[in-house]
């Protein structure tokens, strides 16, 4: 038992403390997790390009070179992945991986929120915001 005593406010930090590491381990997991997750699908993306067909119309559209820009959307490459395109595969583990700060924005949101950090909220709505936009293309 410690002689010193403790206080109303000491306990509040070391709560405080223990809900800071918890977050940590939380968002640690979560972006390692997603890191594992969208690498896989570049790698799958990858394999299938070059163990997939061999004509230089697919090098070209791997490389980018000589081809019309698409128009990426949720749709395409879910109806890509359901045809096994290597492109497809590609592009979801590239957008899982921009996810990846988004989640992480909305999680220290939403603890700032519980603890009614109220300045901080804000600013993680401005964060999300700018991510949104720029996911989707309008942030120019």
């Amino acid at each position: 038992m410690s002689s010193t005593p403790t206080t109303g406010t000491q306990l509040t930090r070391e709560a405080i403390s223990a809900v800071d590491r918890q977050l940590a381990v939380r968002i640690g997991w979560l972006l390692r997790t997603s890191i594992v997750v969208s690498s896989s699908f570049i790698i799958i993306g990858i394999l299938l390009w070059a163990f997939g067909d061999d004509s230089t119309d697919s090098t070209k559209v791997a490389l980018g070179k000589d081809v019309d820009s698409v128009h990426v959307s949720p749709s395409t490459i879910y109806h890509g992945i359901l045809d096994g395109t290597f492109t497809a595969y590609i592009q979801l583990g590239l957008l899982l991986l921009l996810l990846t700060p988004t989640l992480r924005v909305i999680i220290t949101g939403t603890v700032f929120w519980k603890q009614r950090m109220w300045l901080l909220v804000g600013a993680s709505v401005i964060v999300l915001a700018i991510l949104i936009l720029g996911l989707l293309g309008l942030a120019e």
